[in-house]
């Protein structure tokens, strides 16, 4: 329905000869065959036609031809960055990334709910339009953006990192740790932690990451949970007009998919992961490419995380380092590494803007 929802939106203001839009599949098992009957009524119903239509399958080549890439699910999104090999140039998108609730689109194969899912397509499609039109506007003067870090800042993701490479360490015939000690070797990629894990084994590590990706990104939600009050927490910073943001160290997809599911009703107005080609935090790339993205400057970000390598990240980007002390690391390496505030729950994050607004004087 998405193609021809987005067709129908672009003709009523005028615009249709400035875009390409096509729908692809990433299965194949409605290849050829037209729309689907109870969409086509659906369609038909809003005075939307359909006719002629049969489905293709998604090629690697389209990545070159298309600004976005749109997918409806999780699924898809995974599917999609299969096809086409990845997505370095950030042009995939879940359709509701582009309204106030991202989350996923139902699918009305199985739920049966056509109307639904029609008015959800619809506000994603009138959000992307908006988006083709002019980024989306920046908070007002007085507002603040947030950059958050994801493992041991957002979500307490340890227990299934430790679990994943553990599985990985007794696959390969090593020794595993206690969880605990997971602690000091994450928050520098997937890599470097394989590189830890393995310790006197330097040989093993491209193995045991092999299996340790895969035994991870099938098990990302076993024990992975938000932080108390962290959902709450987000809504109050969302609901006072603040961007929030998120950078992680970890793998793109996993970091996506993450947030997607812990927060589906979140408006984040960008998630990252680690890029190929993009260099890992501290290095500051990452985060001052978000900064042009969001079109806030770097002195009104606060950065919040849970390690030194965040504290030094955030200094090197030019924005106010806030450490969380129910994370992975200690007190004393967060301030070493120059945080400027620790904050102890989840909770406190909304009466930073007030703290920090005060000393920059600001609202």
């Amino acid at each position: 329905m998405a193609e021809f929802i987005m067709k129908k939106l672009v003709q009523d203001v005028g615009r249709e000869a400035e875009f390409r839009i096509e729908s692809a599949a990433t299965s194949y098992e409605e290849i050829g065959n037209p729309v689907y009957p109870p969409a086509r009524r659906e369609l038909a119903a809003h005075g939307i036609s359909c006719s002629g239509k049969t489905a293709r399958h998604l090629e690697k080549k389209d990545y070159g031809t298309f600004d976005y890439l749109i997918g409806m699910d999780r699924m898809n999104m995974r599917n999609m960055e299969r096809i086409c090999g990845g997505d370095p140039e950030r042009k995939m998108y879940r359709m509701r990334d582009f309204t106030d609730h991202p989350g996923e689109v139902d699918d009305p194969w199985y739920t049966g709910r056509f109307a639904e899912v029609y008015a959800q397509i619809l506000e994603g499609c009138k959000g992307l339009l908006a988006k083709c039109g002019g980024e989306k506007p920046a908070p007002e003067g007085g507002k603040f953006a947030f950059l958050f870090d994801l493992d041991g800042t957002l979500l307490n993701t340890l227990e299934d990192i430790a679990d994943a490479m553990n599985y990985a360490l007794r696959s390969a015939g090593l020794p595993t740790w206690e969880t605990e000690k997971y602690r000091y070797m994450v928050g520098n990629g997937a890599k470097v932690l394989a590189e830890r894990a393995v310790g006197d084994h330097p040989e093993m590590a491209g193995q045991v990451l092999k299996t340790y990706q895969h035994q991870y990104e099938t098990h990302l939600r076993v024990k992975t949970r938000p932080y108390e009050g962290m959902t709450e927490a987000l809504r109050k910073l969302a609901a006072g007009g603040n961007a929030l943001c998120v950078l992680s160290n970890k793998p793109d997809a996993d970091t996506r998919s993450l947030i997607a599911d812990c927060f589906p009703d979140i408006p984040f107005m960008h998630v990252q992961g680690q890029l190929p080609g993009v260099p890992r935090k501290p290095d500051p790339t990452a985060a001052l490419a978000i900064v042009e993205k969001v079109g806030i400057p770097s002195e009104r970000f606060i950065y919040v995380g849970d390690s030194g390598v965040d504290m030094v990240c955030a200094s090197r980007a030019g924005m106010r380092a806030v450490g969380v002390l129910w994370g992975f690391r200690t007190r004393e390496e967060l301030l070493e590494n120059g945080a400027e505030r620790l904050i102890r729950h989840p909770g406190d994050l909304p009466g930073i803007v007030e703290r920090m607004g005060k000393e920059w004087g600001g609202d």
